[in-house]
């Protein structure tokens, strides 16, 4: 029966998944109680990216075993794929209490802790795995990724060069080594290993996603606006809600000085646009950032047919806030307020769009809402020549809304 399992093992090596998949069901339709079977296809359905698959299935699996720490393994590394990470530290820290010299199982909880933001503790257990496996890749690009975001760049690009050393021809390390570089600002590098990468996968999609971050990069503000994302996200939920929910902070702060202070208006409105811009820049700037890449010679290629469509969108919505702007400074209306607000704000549901989310679709569909709210708007406004009717005040409430649901999901809880 080895010999069975090893063809299977050689298939999904091969990443012919499909063919793994039908000789699998085929096998399992005879020998329906082979549990490790069944993990072998949870695993196929891992690779194709149908978690909620390969998640029933190790289930299953499981049920039928359920003292096989292997497959409880198995399990917390799906759940950790779909977010699940307080489950998933959970089995690993079973697994691990199980098997306490398994390699593979410090590695699992080295990545739930890098996921949580506990650098130090991913870097433990990464180095924890590679006492036991010297020669562990994944560790290896675990510990350059927990002492990147630790700060220690030296010791990164050592784990990086050790991770390659081992295996230079696995995609995935010179993908991580690839956001390791962007993350410490050596763009060129990056880009190196991006496409090095995408050499040897080309359906890498980290590393595509990669190559489209460093080629924008390659902008100064959108260079910095990265670190700053970089620098975010390695803090705590709380920080990042705080940070949140500074702008909010400072525009109430503000409206009280203008009031009881004689004269504060004059600094107080310019000041409060700074705020407004800062950030709504936050918002759009990858938006327009794939808007650029889309008339860059090599970056087009880059970009995926839905990073393209919706670029079209903010381009329309880029003349729409143009046009708008320029009629306001001309005119003064209640209506070319609008239309210049509608376009600037529009890009942020737009950007929506391009989650990868669990609730991506939700964003879709959010977006349309705000496009139709907003054109229902403008038309009343254009009638009316007053901006503040119903559509108006909705779409304000509903873009309040937008940024808080988004990030809500992107950065978690309190």
């Amino acid at each position: 029966m080895e010999n069975g399992y090893d063809k299977f093992e050689i298939l999904i090596s091969a990443k012919r998944y499909n063919d793994a998949e039908s000789m699998l069901k085929e096998h399992l339709s005879l020998e329906a109680y082979d549990t490790h079977a069944i993990s072998i296809l949870s695993r196929v359905y891992e690779a194709k990216d149908e978690l909620s698959k390969a998640i029933s299935l190790i289930q299953s699996a499981l049920s039928l075993s359920p003292d096989n720490h292997y497959y409880v393994y198995l399990k917390a590394s799906y759940l950790l794929q779909n977010d699940d990470i307080i489950e998933a530290d959970k089995l690993a820290d079973f697994c691990i209490s199980k098997d306490p010299y398994s390699s593979d199982y410090y590695t699992l909880k080295a990545a739930i802790c890098i996921s949580k933001k506990q650098f130090k503790e991913g870097l433990k257990y990464a180095n924890k795995a590679l006492e036991i496996n010297p020669e562990n890749v994944r560790s290896l690009n675990l510990k350059s990724t927990a002492h990147i975001k630790l700060g220690d760049k030296d010791e990164a690009s050592q784990a990086a060069e050790g991770a390659l050393n081992e295996d230079p021809d696995d995609s995935f390390s010179h993908a991580s080594t690839g956001w390791n570089y962007l993350e410490a600002g050596n763009v060129q590098k990056a880009l190196e290993h991006f496409k090095e990468s995408l050499r040897l996968d080309a359906s890498n999609d980290i590393a595509r996603e990669g190559i489209i971050e460093a080629l924008k990069s390659r902008n100064f503000l959108y260079k910095k606006f990265l670190s700053f994302q970089f620098w975010l996200a390695n803090k705590s939920n709380v920080v990042q809600w705080i940070f949140v929910g500074s702008f909010f902070l400072m525009n109430r702060i503000l409206k009280i000085i203008s009031k009881i202070i004689e004269g504060a208006e004059n600094w107080v409105k310019p000041a409060m646009f700074v705020v407004f811009s800062l950030a709504i820049f936050t918002w759009v700037i990858e938006p327009l950032s794939n808007l650029i890449l889309r008339f860059d010679k090599f970056g087009k290629y880059a970009l995926n047919d839905k990073q393209k469509w919706v670029s079209n969108f903010v381009l329309a919505s880029l003349f729409l806030f143009t046009t708008g702007t320029i009629l306001y400074v001309n005119s003064g209306s209640d209506f070319s307020m609008a239309l210049g607000y509608f376009g600037l704000t529009m890009m942020i549901p737009l950007s929506g769009t391009l989650s990868d989310l669990k609730n991506a679709r939700m964003y879709n569909v959010y977006a349309l809402v705000m496009l139709g709210l907003g054109v229902f708007s403008l038309f009343i406004t254009l009638s009316t020549g007053n901006w503040a009717n119903v559509f108006s005040i909705i779409y304000i409430i509903g873009l309040i809304g937008y940024q808080f649901i988004a990030n809500r999901e992107s950065i978690g809880k309190f």
